[in-house]
């Protein structure tokens, strides 16, 4: 009998390292993906990867845009110093600046109107302003493996395997 005990003992023990390791290691890889997140955010920005709602519309800068940057007119009819920039959502490095990943939040955040841009908006002339989807969407199965392989590793420590 005490053999058997001193079993359930060991069994117990390794049973309470594995559950913290396991909830250890996904909480790594969810910060690991949420950093990617936001690094892959500003690239799409920095480089103009845009997915945008309809195929009708381009990633070209509105006429009124292009005036409004040229009149130092930003977000909400903010003065800003005036510029010649065509680069969507790039006029003074607000929103780019902005996008962060915070590990204690669990959440990436941003300049407000970073999302109205990633939604889309009703615009001053009705129509709609294009909505330029560059907010990064991890892949599902590499997430998976991920979190599969960097909790499976200190597992097999653990289990002698």
């Amino acid at each position: 009998m005490e053999f058997q005990f001193k079993n359930l003992k060991r069994i117990s023990k390794n049973l309470t390292k594995a559950e913290e390791l396991v909830k250890k290691s996904v909480k790594s890889v969810y910060n690991d993906i949420g950093a990617e997140v936001a690094q892959k955010t500003k690239k799409n920005l920095r480089e103009q990867n845009f997915s945008n709602w309809s195929s009708h519309h381009n990633d070209s800068l509105s006429k009124s845009t292009i005036k409004s940057r040229k009149q130092g007119v930003y977000w909400g009819g903010k003065r800003v110093p005036p510029t010649n920039r065509k680069r969507a959502l790039i006029q003074t490095g607000t929103l780019l600046n902005s996008i962060k990943w915070y590990k204690s939040k669990n959440e990436l955040r941003m300049a407000k109107h970073g999302i109205h841009h990633e939604e889309g908006f009703p615009n001053f002339n009705a129509n709609m302003t294009v909505m330029r989807k560059f907010i990064h969407r991890p892949n599902l199965k590499l997430q998976e493996k991920a979190i599969f392989y960097k909790v499976m590793k200190p597992l097999k420590k653990i289990f002698g395997q």
